[in-house]
């Protein structure tokens, strides 16, 4: 049983280096996103650009501990630009007006200091303001990516979705923030939740970035192939545990991966034992069957069966197990052609990413500053 201990011995090495054997009683697994029960998917309506600032614009001018000129000034520039290419990014470039704090952060991420701006935006993401919180969650999480901090932008943009469910409502740039999130997903191994993103993503967002769309209609086709259960299964498990012990983490999370990479990986042992005895046991009647008809007069072998026949078998998992051959295995896992793309795609692709991110807004806020000069009587 050669495939058996490779298996095990697999099983062995891992468990030991991971520290299995203390796991603890793990807790439920993580509850996948509760799909409409019919036989195409329904996704949310997309709101127009316009109607996502009419919404912002009315939000602000309704909450008092926003400077009355601030207020009063985003209200009018939103007249004068109403129905403007500008819509797409006049909530960020507003909200760089109304919190100094949100400036800064565009600043620094400007200035090419990534590593403050994206502290300083992650920060802002626990706002109680859903503007705020939802918008720097996707500068954020879309820098998170570009720097593979992959866990971390997960978690940033999954703490957003629970605290502001309505987060479509809240932003123009809600299918880069889909494709992020799906992508996030896949690589936490919800894979029924990016699926459900993803596909979110490439029904509503026709008109986004083509090398987004193509990436995410990579990774729904990935999905759709995936078998269950199977060895890739374990390796995706066994590589969200190390990525996360990498990065210092040995929680209830990275223990339950752990664990549930050991029982895979176990039944899989059990399902080549099985499989094997089968084929040893279906041998056994074939010889027998042929010695009781005189087998072997078309043989050199007058026993009928060549020597060492019965063990002849090549040793492979069961096919039903899922995707199980330990050769080599041709089948794409979820999300891997982002690891594998080469640089300059990669780098292309990000940029797509950042297309409709922060570009004017220095120009609303110094002609913010200049009008509050003005009243002030500053020459």
């Amino acid at each position: 049983m050669g495939v058996n201990r490779i298996i095990c011995g697999l099983l062995v090495a891992w468990a030991g280096t991971a520290g299995v054997a203390q796991t603890p009683e793990m807790p439920p697994p993580l509850r996948p996103l509760n799909l409409t029960p019919t036989s195409e998917p329904v996704y949310p309506a997309v709101e127009p650009a316009d109607e996502i600032v009419e919404g912002f614009v009315k939000h602000v001018g309704e909450t008092a501990s926003y400077p009355e000129t601030a207020r009063q000034f985003v209200a009018a520039e939103w007249a004068k630009r109403r129905g403007n290419p500008e819509a797409e990014t006049f909530v960020v470039d507003a909200l760089a007006v109304l919190y100094p704090e949100f400036k800064a952060a565009l600043d620094l991420q400007n200035g090419n200091d990534a590593s403050k701006a994206t502290g300083a935006l992650a920060k802002l993401a626990e706002s109680d303001d859903p503007y705020l919180a939802v918008n720097a969650a996707a500068l954020a999480a879309q820098a998170m990516v570009g720097e593979d901090r992959l866990v971390n932008a997960d978690a940033l943009l999954r703490g957003v979705e629970a605290k502001h469910g309505d987060w479509r409502e809240r932003t123009t740039s809600a299918g880069e923030m889909l494709f992020l999130s799906g992508f996030s997903a896949v690589q936490m191994l919800r894979y029924e939740q990016a699926t459900a993103e993803l596909g979110e993503f490439l029904h509503n967002y026709a008109n986004a970035p083509e090398r987004l769309r193509k990436s995410a209609e990579q990774m729904i086709k990935e999905l759709n192939t995936r078998e269950p259960d199977g060895l890739s299964d374990v390796h995706d498990l066994m590589d969200y545990a190390r990525r996360e012990m990498d990065l210092g983490k040995s929680g209830d999370d990275v223990r339950e991966k752990q664990k549930k990479a050991v029982d895979l990986l176990g039944k899989l042992v059990e399902q080549a034992e099985d499989q094997e005895k089968q084929q040893q046991q279906q041998q056994q009647q074939q010889n027998s069957k042929s010695q009781k008809n005189g087998g072997g007069k078309n043989n050199n072998d007058p026993r009928g069966a060549k020597p060492g026949a019965q063990h002849a078998q090549k040793s492979t998992l069961p096919q039903g197990g899922g995707d199980t051959n330990l050769g080599d295995n041709k089948r794409v896992r979820p999300g891997e052609s982002w690891g594998k793309m080469p640089a300059k795609e990669r780098e292309a692709l990000l940029q797509a990413l950042q297309k409709r991110f922060p570009s004017q807004y220095r120009d609303l806020v110094e002609q913010y500053y200049r009008e509050l000069s003005k009243e002030n009587g500053e020459p």
